[in-house]
């Protein structure tokens, strides 16, 4: 017989149920989700720290953080596409943070950002070392030496919440590419060119 996962989240407890009987487990808010696609790992941050699920997300387990990890809310993180050992992350009291073991040991990669309050990132999937972050109250940021330094690029779309972003390699015509950021007001989309 072939068993069906469900999920469903809930404000501050993530429920999962399976054959009709419910585990919860307190994780404090769920705010981004990644997969290992070497391992099949899930990975999971949230207000609370980040987890890791090695089952399918039937259970999870926190990761002790090794390394220079400055807090435990873990708000975005990507995988490097051209090598997935290598994640980012970023958070309210993070900055950016990066991974080179798949997310066991971190160490600081914010050098330019001007906040520790990191709400997006986005990786270009042609040049694994340019990323994007969004710093609340402060705008668009751009790197191009996989995190390890961080220049404005602009103040982004008109609404100040980017939830999420997303590096798209569709050509603008002007020798760049297209952002994508997700905000409450809505989607919106504009051009890195420079």
């Amino acid at each position: 017989m072939k068993r069906k996962l469900y999920l469903v989240i809930l404000i501050g407890m993530f429920w999962i149920v399976n054959r009709g009987e419910a585990l919860s487990q307190q994780m404090d808010h769920l705010h981004s989700l990644a997969l290992d696609p070497q391992t099949g790992t899930l990975l999971m941050g949230t207000h609370n720290g980040f987890y890791e699920s090695r089952d399918e997300g039937k259970s999870w387990q926190k990761r002790t953080l090794k390394g220079d990890v400055p807090g435990t809310d873990f708000m975005t993180m990507v995988v490097e596409p051209a090598n997935p050992t290598i994640i980012y992350a970023g958070g309210h009291d993070l900055a950016v943070v990066k991974s080179a073991d798949g997310g066991m040991n971190w160490q600081r990669a914010g050098k330019g950002l001007p906040t520790t309050d990191i709400h997006a990132l986005a990786v270009d999937p042609k040049n694994s070392k340019r990323l994007y972050a969004w710093a609340v109250g402060s705008g668009l940021y751009r790197s191009d030496d996989g995190a390890a330094s961080w220049s404005r690029v602009d103040d982004g779309p008109e609404n100040p919440n980017v939830t999420s972003l997303v590096s798209v390699p569709i050509p603008t015509g002007m020798g760049g590419i297209f952002l994508y950021a997700g905000t409450a007001a809505g989607l919106f989309r504009g051009p890195d060119c420079f």
